[in-house]
């Protein structure tokens, strides 16, 4: 006779089989999620997304860990680009009918996926979002997306994992970022 194999792992050091535990958020995964709420905040209060971190900070007294206002700073200095990526891809889904946390949460993503494609502007100090693979960067395109994705289905409607997986799939395969 053989041994049957549970299917529900361990209880752990209990020897029995129980729940599987989930793995904790990393600081990015939480600093990403902080990210997006302060964008959200303050595209439903028509102000600038740094103001919106410097009063939460204030607010919770702890300074924001420095991936939240990296990714705030990037998404407040490339809006339109971001934008523009965003209303390409998106298909009959202008800006304003989406979803204001969608809209959010793929910011960021867009944001995280071509951050080190930021360079320069051959006029003046300004800087745009180049549409190239970038040299240097830890984060994979299936990463950022599949953070995005964790962060909809967390804070956002039933559709909007697939929708945030859509858009941004898109937008990475069209700036060569799929890889």
């Amino acid at each position: 006779m053989t041994a049957a194999i549970s299917a529900v792992p361990e209880a752990p050091g209990s020897g029995q089989p129980g729940p599987a535990r989930k793995k904790a958020p990393s600081a990015r995964s939480k600093a990403r999620r902080r990210a997006v709420e302060v964008l959200f905040e303050a595209q439903q209060r028509g102000v600038d997304p740094v103001e919106v971190a410097h009063d939460t900070q204030v607010r919770l007294g702890f300074t924001l860990h420095p991936h939240t206002m990296e990714l705030v700073r990037g998404v407040r200095e490339h809006q339109a680009d971001i934008d523009a990526l965003m209303v390409t891809h998106s298909r009959d889904w202008p800006l304003d009918r989406m979803p204001a946390v969608d809209r959010a949460i793929v910011q960021v993503g867009t944001y995280e996926l071509l951050a080190p494609t930021v360079t320069p502007a051959s006029s003046g100090s300004e800087t745009t979002l180049e549409q190239h693979k970038p040299p240097q960067r830890g984060i994979a395109a299936g990463v950022v997306i599949s953070e995005a994705v964790a962060l909809a289905a967390l804070l956002s409607t039933e559709a909007s994992p697939a929708f945030v997986n859509g858009l941004l799939d898109a937008i990475a395969r069209a700036t060569g970022e799929s890889q």
